[in-house]
């Protein structure tokens, strides 16, 4: 167990340390002159964008908001500068891949305002980090697992066909929503479910089937098919 004596010793129990233990404590780093920048930015009315970046596709969801975003908002609003706050999120069809198609949903603006804020910078900063996480988790699909992802992309394309707009992310949502109730209501069921659908996948893969579920198209294949489109569309231009 580890207890803070000081700002420069610290002391813990156990077979690892018994005696005090001297440690550092890290200084605090001068952002004055990115904060500056993002003040210029947002007086002179450009948009500033704060990325929470996705994980991996083994982990899905975003990483955590930092309380810099909440000591920009905090600022803003005591020196009167106008602020549309919005959060974006972006799902892609297959995170696995590159240069896969991607579908945004944006949030309606987020208001903050002094009067509705505690007091406190600190506890000011909490709850509007907290509220954006919010936000930004209702315009994405928040899942335990990527088969689970898997899985809601491909029931989202059986059900309702390819649509790259934010309703799709919204129908998504409905999916992973019924996905967690069989999980948390009946885990024996959600576990045939991802296993049913780990063979189907298996048996895809075996074909040479690709992740659209078509045949792969050939490079010489891909070529001949966007010249019958050039010409279809002459074509309909003479007409």
């Amino acid at each position: 167990m580890l207890s803070i004596e000081s700002d420069t010793e610290a002391t813990c129990s156990g077979e690892v340390c018994k005696e005090p233990s001297d440690f550092k404590v890290q200084p605090q780093l001068d952002h004055s002159h990115m904060f500056d920048s993002v003040f210029d930015e947002l007086t002179s009315n450009r948009p500033v964008l704060i990325m929470p970046e996705g994980r991996s596709h083994e982990t899905p969801g975003t990483i955590k908001f930092k309380s810099g975003i909440g000591k920009i908002i905090i600022t803003a609003l005591e020196k009167n500068i106008p602020l549309k706050v919005y959060a974006i999120g972006i799902c892609y069809t297959f995170p696995e891949r590159h240069r896969n198609n991607a579908t945004m949903k944006i949030s309606k603006e987020i208001i903050f305002t002094k009067e509705k804020l505690p007091s406190d910078q600190r506890l000011a900063i909490k709850q509007i980090v907290a509220r954006l996480e919010n936000e930004l988790q209702q315009q994405v699909l928040c899942l335990d697992n990527y088969q689970e992802v898997k899985f809601v992309y491909f029931a989202q394309n059986v059900l309702y066909g390819k649509q790259f707009c934010a309703p799709k992310v919204e129908k998504w949502q409905k999916i992973g929503e019924k996905l967690k109730n069989l999980k948390k209501n009946n885990e024996s069921r959600y576990q045939e479910v991802l296993e049913s659908f780990n063979k189907y996948q298996e048996e895809v893969d075996a074909l040479g089937i690709s992740k659209y579920f078509r045949e792969s198209v050939s490079v010489f294949e891909f070529l001949m098919n966007l010249v019958a489109l050039v010409i279809l569309i002459a074509f309909v231009r003479v007409i």
